[in-house]
């Protein structure tokens, strides 16, 4: 075996790990986004003081009849209600100014 035989060798394997690196990096980007379209279901930010945060932990229930959830900001304890959308997560109800 000569040295360019050896060497030709070692250019078709690193060509083949570039290869196989950028595929595992474009594979790594969809699960990347994939995750931060599910996080995003289910976080909101806080119209008063901007806090981000998750709307599961952080809900409680009210109303006897009407069955209300509402989440409650986790810095300012401002509550909103939610509405539950089937499948898609959860969405806030914006409060209406009179």
């Amino acid at each position: 075996m000569g040295a360019h035989e050896g060497e030709r060798g070692d250019t078709q394997s690193l060509e083949s790990l570039r290869e196989a690196v950028a595929k595992l990096q474009a594979e790594l980007s969809a699960l990347r986004q994939e995750v931060q379209e599910l996080v995003s279901r289910h976080s909101t930010t806080c119209d008063q003081c901007g806090t981000i945060y998750d709307l599961l932990p952080h809900h409680y229930s009210v109303g006897l009849f009407d069955n209300v959830v509402y989440v409650k900001c986790p810095k300012c304890q401002k509550s909103v209600p939610l509405e539950g959308n089937r499948g898609e997560g959860f969405r806030l109800v914006k409060e209406v100014k009179e």
